[in-house]
């Protein structure tokens, strides 16, 4: 990522092999591969990967698709090129803002593979650590517990104008963002017109007022040109707050520092303008 390319921190020694306590582990990462299905011999859809885990990936398609036929998964894993075969776990039941995910699991990996696969979630769980260390809030954790954040996201690329969230889309409002390129527009929900209420520039955090504050969202977010964002899925921002406190308090200490200076700077501008 360019967003992360100038930024010089130490990473964490690396493990050598990945072990069974890693099975469950797996990293926002946007890969390209190819799905092949059993009723469709011979001919693949290109798809790509949201996040990556050594037990499995989720895929991200543009149009809606039979979980249940998706027989093996191609994908290039650093200088191997690997033809997988999957199981689908779970899949999404419409037609997201960007595109249908479904949850894809292993039937079995040789060991190169499964180094390959550790070596990817590696490089790229370093490098959502060290943007994540770069941003207001989280700047003074170690780089191992940003590590450990790095690995409860999962990311977006969006397009010019394209919605991210309504509030009255309560899960996807619940996530907590930031946003890696570009800039996001977040706008007042209310009444009949949406009024701007600020823009998100990269490394700043925005959304997550459920979990942050307790109050039901009041804006929606719209993606004012291409960009990236980091995605703190709601129920990972919990699973945080029950099994890592102190690293889930740190998220949400960072992400409320943006909204209060937002606000802050919000207040400032109006009280200039009377």
């Amino acid at each position: 990522m360019s967003s992360t390319s100038a930024l010089t921190l130490s990473p964490p020694a690396r493990t050598t092999a990945p072990s069974q306590r890693h099975a469950s582990i797996r990293v926002a990462a946007i890969l390209p591969v190819e799905l092949a299905f059993s009723n469709f011999v011979g001919s693949v859809l290109p798809a790509h990967t949201v996040d990556v885990g050594m037990a499995g990936i989720c895929v991200q398609t543009t149009s809606i698709i039979d979980p249940q036929a998706v027989r093996s998964v191609r994908m290039t894993l650093g200088d191997h090129r690997v033809e997988l075969k999957v199981h689908s776990r779970w899949s999404s039941d419409s037609l997201s803002n960007d595109g249908p995910l479904t949850g894809l699991a292993f039937d079995s990996i040789d060991s190169p593979t499964r180094a390959a696969l550790w070596d990817c979630i590696q490089q790229r769980g370093q490098e959502l650590s060290t943007f994540l260390g770069s941003c207001d809030g989280l700047d003074q954790l170690p780089f191992e517990e940003t590590f450990e954040l790095a690995l409860t996201t999962r990311l977006r690329n969006l397009q010019s104008g394209q919605l991210i969230y309504e509030a009255e889309d309560q899960k996807a409002s619940e996530s907590i963002y930031a946003l890696m390129s570009g800039s996001v527009l977040l706008e007042s929900a209310k009444g009949r017109r949406n009024q701007q209420i600020c823009d998100v520039y990269p490394r700043e955090f925005f959304g997550g007022l459920p979990i942050i504050a307790g109050c039901a969202p009041f804006e929606r977010a719209v993606a004012v040109e291409n960009c990236t964002i980091l995605e703190f899925l709601g129920y990972n921002v919990e699973y945080l707050l029950r099994a890592k406190p102190g690293l889930g308090v740190s998220l949400l200490r960072a992400a409320s520092y943006h909204w209060i200076r937002r606000y802050a700077e919000t207040l400032d501008e109006r009280m200039l303008a009377v």
